[in-house]
């Protein structure tokens, strides 16, 4: 039996999701957008509508959208779909890891230990999830991030690349708020309590012929 999958999105992570699901073994592929226009790679392309559970209630379903707001939305429009997660094959997944529908773990990914991933939770390429994290849904880990052990991520937290989040301890977790917003490369040393929070580093600045610009 062929293996289908029905793709929310047609931009740079609908790519990924379409490559990864390649490797897979799925077969055959649709997209759907707002007004059914746009696409690649000659795949099918249709508009994201209610009707869509009636017409593909048999395939496979992913939210291939790096928004982690308008994401987290069509999980929730379309939970009664076959909504599911794909992980690469060069991720890994430690024991005891609970992961919820939607999730892509990209490849040389890691999860650690007994954590926990929500629904539509992106680990992408070489990011790291330590031991006993608690991660919430629609979170969003840019290639390279790290979370260190026992760290909790409120819903719909983005990591850019190469950003780092210390670990918690024993008797304390580091805890980012939900929607809180880590720019690349910010080491988060301790937790973050304001909702929707940015934490970025300062532009680099750029020397052309002797001054600074």
């Amino acid at each position: 039996m062929k293996k289908r999958l029905l793709v929310l999105g047609a931009s740079g992570h609908a790519k990924e999701i379409v490559s990864l699901a390649r490797l897979l073994g799925y077969d055959d592929f649709v997209l759907a957008t707002s007004d059914g226009s746009g696409g690649f790679w000659g795949i099918d392309v249709v508009m994201i509508e209610d009707s869509l559970s009636d017409r593909f209630d048999d395939w496979h379903v992913m939210v291939g959208i790096g928004d982690n707001e308008v994401r987290c939305r069509l999980l929730e429009q379309f939970a009664e779909m076959r909504l599911v997660s794909l992980v690469a094959p060069t991720a890994v997944i430690g024991e005891g890891v609970r992961m919820g529908v939607g999730c892509y773990v990209g490849a040389q990914a890691y999860v650690g230990a007994d954590s926990m991933l929500g629904n539509g939770v992106l680990v992408n390429v070489g990011a790291v999830i330590g031991h006993d994290c608690a991660v919430g849904h629609g979170v969003q880990l840019g290639p390279g991030a790290t979370v260190l052990g026992g760290v909790v991520l409120g819903d719909r937290v983005l990591l850019g690349a190469g950003a780092v989040v210390n670990h918690g301890s024993s008797t304390a977790s580091v805890e980012i708020a939900e929607a809180v917003h880590v720019g690349m490369g910010v080491m988060v040393a301790e937790s973050i309590d304001e909702k929707g929070a940015r934490v970025m580093l300062k532009p680099n600045k750029v020397m052309l012929g002797g001054g600074e610009r």
